[in-house]
């Protein structure tokens, strides 16, 4: 594993808290083969135990690299859909090459939000939102219920 890709792998846990605290009871999953087997998300979370709407995380340690996160996404379905990276490689407000236009699909509505991870002194890793998402429609509820059914979440309170 490069060093990146452990970045990467260590900030799902930060997200995942950052989703939990804001979420009510969710199942999250990662690694999750959304939106069949074929396709894989970072991160899914699926609020209210599973019977919820569906947050869909991909995320990168570069900034850089969030337009080619937010392109992915945008073919992903999910309620809502968020792009991480880690606040230490963003050079302005927003991370370099990324147009805040970017955000939003092109017709309809929805906003991908933006979650940066903060690494302290220590190399303990926190989440914070940078830009809130909003509500992408189309996704159905009924959509869900067979990936919940099939899946066993990583982190779900029993």
């Amino acid at each position: 594993m490069t060093e990146i890709e452990r970045f990467e792998v260590r900030a799902r846990e930060a997200v995942a808290q950052l989703l939990n605290r804001r979420l009510s009871i969710p199942d999250i999953f990662f690694e999750a083969p959304w939106p069949d087997e074929k396709g894989r998300a970072d991160l899914l979370a699926v609020d209210r135990a599973g019977t919820g709407d569906l947050h869909v995380v991909e995320i990168r340690y570069d900034s850089t690299k969030a337009p080619e996160a937010i392109a992915k996404l945008m073919c992903i379905p999910g309620h809502y859909r968020w792009v991480a990276f880690y606040r230490e490689t963003v050079t302005q407000q927003l991370p370099a090459m990324l147009d805040s236009r970017q955000l939003y699909p092109e017709s309809g509505p929805g906003r991908v939000g933006l979650i940066e991870i903060v690494r302290s002194e220590k190399d303990d890793l926190s989440a914070e939102i940078l830009v809130k998402a909003e509500r992408f429609v189309g996704l159905k509820y009924s959509q869900i219920d067979p990936f919940e059914k099939t899946h066993e979440p990583d982190m779900c309170v029993r």
